[in-house]
């Protein structure tokens, strides 16, 4: 596949070719590449809402608002170069708006997190499905003892893979800032875990470093 971005140095991965294919055939007017860009990434960008909030009316909301928006300009839509990285950016932008004009504050319950599905990245994709399910929920109870920021980052680089970047963007942060924030939240749950979640951590914070 032909580069649609010739002048940008990023190499572009296989998931993320995949998703500029599908944003390149959603500005043309694709609604079966619109549908496949709305299953993907729908339950993962409501996860990270229930995070922010715990109204779940809200965040179906701004969900529906964000998804019909995209469609509707379609044909003024960019080239994006990292379409999960487009979507989780505009969803916090215009949850926040959402909240700071309803003049509601940001939280989450205990109730509202453990409903939360969290879905191991790719980087994880090599331990078998039981060992994945049974640490997933020994790392889920952990990071749920974490503080608002700290899940927020989980979220963004642990389970979808963001850059530190693109996570800084987001949240407002350095990159400095990032790397310091990653490090305590792995300090905190290391804290948590057993030593057979460490290889995950590791790994994950490896390739975040990297």
């Amino acid at each position: 596949m032909e580069n649609p971005f010739p002048n940008s140095d990023i190499p572009i991965s296989n998931q993320n070719r995949e998703d500029i294919l599908l944003w390149e055939s959603l500005r043309k007017g694709n609604n079966l590449a619109f549908s496949t860009l709305y299953k993907k990434y729908i339950q993962s960008l409501f996860n990270y809402g229930m995070h922010i909030h715990s109204d779940r009316d809200l965040i179906k909301d701004c969900l529906q608002e964000l998804f019909t928006e995209i469609w509707d300009k379609k044909e003024s839509l960019g080239q994006v170069e990292k379409v999960a990285f487009y979507l989780f950016r505009s969803f916090r932008n215009l949850l926040f708006r959402k909240i700071e004009s309803t003049s509601k504050k940001s939280t989450i319950s205990q109730e509202s997190w453990n409903q939360i599905v969290i879905e191991p990245s790719f980087e994880v994709s090599w331990i078998s499905s039981e060992q994945v399910e049974e640490r997933s929920l020994r790392l889920k109870k952990a990071v749920s003892m974490l503080t608002p920021r700290q899940r927020e980052i989980v979220l963004l680089k642990f389970f979808q893979g963001l850059e530190a970047k693109e996570i800084g963007e987001i949240m407002s942060l350095s990159i400095a800032g990032v790397h310091n924030l990653v490090s305590l939240t792995v300090k905190s749950l290391r804290e948590k875990v057993n030593k057979s979640e460490l290889v995950i951590l590791i790994l994950v914070v490896d390739l975040f470093f990297s």
